[in-house]
């Protein structure tokens, strides 16, 4: 099996709470996912958000860290500020749907090894006003998993 991850940042980024999966399936490398909720999709800032997959071997195991880095407008970002999400996002994950800038789209924290055991988790969220007077408030979460398989694409 090969895969290739698509070059690009990240153009569009829905979050769903992990435990908020209703259901999944798998089909010819893909995969199809269904919510109890809506979602979060927050207007993110241009050029400035990512997505990496480091693919490593500890002791013979293969894994996959997955870690996504989002940027918004602090007048956009006011869902990722609210005290529960970040309460939810620390304990029952976050499953997120990517879209990248070449127009591919993937789902991150969600395999079919491992379904939702290792979802994204919270890494940090900064709060950052700029150094100059033209500077825009910025808000930038960061999530991360360790997985033994690369992004799926969803459809």
């Amino acid at each position: 099996m090969s895969y290739h991850k698509p070059i690009g940042g990240v153009e569009f980024c829905e979050l769903h709470f992990a435990d908020s999966l209703a259901s999944i399936s798998f089909e010819d490398e893909e995969c199809c996912l269904e919510f109890m909720d809506d979602g979060i999709a927050v207007t993110l800032a241009d050029d400035l958000s990512s997505f990496v997959e480091r693919l490593d071997c500890d002791r013979g195991v293969a894994k996959v860290e997955h870690r996504l880095r989002l940027v918004a407008q602090r007048n956009e970002a006011d869902e990722w500020l609210d005290r529960n999400f970040l309460r939810r996002a620390a304990h029952a994950g976050i499953i997120a749907l990517l879209t990248l800038n070449d127009g591919r789209t993937l789902a991150v924290g969600v395999s079919q090894h491992l379904g939702t055991e290792q979802p994204l988790r919270l890494g940090s969220l900064t709060c950052d006003s700029g150094v100059a007077p033209a500077d825009t408030p910025r808000v930038i979460l960061e999530l991360h998993s360790t997985d033994t398989a690369l992004a799926t694409p969803f459809f």
